[in-house]
């Protein structure tokens, strides 16, 4: 009986947590989705790079987006399109 109180206490005191530090808890969640986003990027990546290997494509370092281009001031103006 004495474990049963316990964990009833305990429980409400995580309840009050959470609700007298709202902002706290949702930046505790987007920190975990985050996280998790995070974790599923590189198995992506590599099964990109495995894919291209097996359909016979020669593996190349391609720029990913997040160097600045060269023409980054200029932004991106695509072939035949004049300006």
């Amino acid at each position: 009986m004495n474990d049963r109180k316990k964990a009833v206490h305990v429980g409400t005191v995580v309840l009050e947590t959470v609700k007298g530090h709202l902002w706290l808890s949702f930046a505790i969640l987007a920190v975990v989705a985050g996280a998790v986003g995070a974790a599923l990027v590189p198995p992506l990546v590599l099964g990109r790079i495995v894919d291209g290997l097996t359909a016979g494509e020669r593996l190349t370092l391609r720029p990913c987006g997040i160097w600045p281009s060269p023409h980054w001031r200029e932004g991106w103006n695509p072939p035949g399109r004049a300006r």
